[in-house]
């Protein structure tokens, strides 16, 4: 499975397409990067506002957040300020090096909270699915919630152990996840897998 690269005139790049994803970047006229967008149906993961001296002066990020650059009068950065509710880092994931044709296994996901949100239940904080987005016909399932009792404070991490149930057809899939509260992903994408159904 191979990702191809597209360049506009200026060089710089607009697009990368992946097997399971496409990323999209757009420029201003001075070939800054303002925007990036990730999707069949692209939806905005990225925005950058520069000042009339080039300078970067807001960057938001999905999963990030709200990030304010603040700078001194000799071109120096003094600091940024981030507004970040909910964050999440890609950890680690446990997945079978192969598994048999419409068959079970278990597999675990662990994310670590960046932001300054506790993960409970009650906020519908789970993990779903990205390879594709929600896709249910893959694994079986496209949402993984919390446990019962779960209450993931800024700073801890979670794992989610779960199964998931093989496609009857042999072939490489995709396995990838992301932190969801609600309707609303955010933080780091999960390191993109393709198991072996054989």
């Amino acid at each position: 499975m191979w990702s191809t690269y597209t360049y506009d005139p200026s060089r710089n790049l607009t697009e990368v397409a992946e097997p399971l994803m496409t990323s999209l970047f757009s420029y201003d006229a001075e070939n800054r990067l303002i925007g990036a967008s990730q999707g069949s149906t692209p939806v905005n993961i990225a925005t950058y506002v520069y000042d009339g001296d080039g300078k970067k002066r807001i960057s938001a990020e999905s999963g990030t957040g709200l990030t304010t650059l603040v700078w001194d009068g000799d071109d120096y950065l003094l600091g940024r300020v981030t507004a970040n509710a909910d964050g999440a880092v890609f950890v680690s994931q446990s997945v079978p090096a192969s598994i048999p044709a419409g068959t079970a296994a278990s597999v675990s996901v662990t994310f670590s909270n960046s932001g300054t949100n506790t993960w409970t239940p009650a906020g519908s904080y789970e993990i779903g699915f990205q390879a594709p987005q929600d896709d249910t016909t893959t694994w079986g399932l496209n949402r993984v919630a919390l446990t019962t009792g779960d209450s993931i404070a800024p700073g801890a991490s979670k794992t989610f152990s779960f199964t998931i149930t093989a496609p009857a057809t042999a072939g490489n899939y995709g396995f990838q996840w992301r932190m969801i509260a609600g309707s609303a992903w955010f933080g780091e994408f999960g390191s993109q897998v393709y198991i072996p159904v054989v």
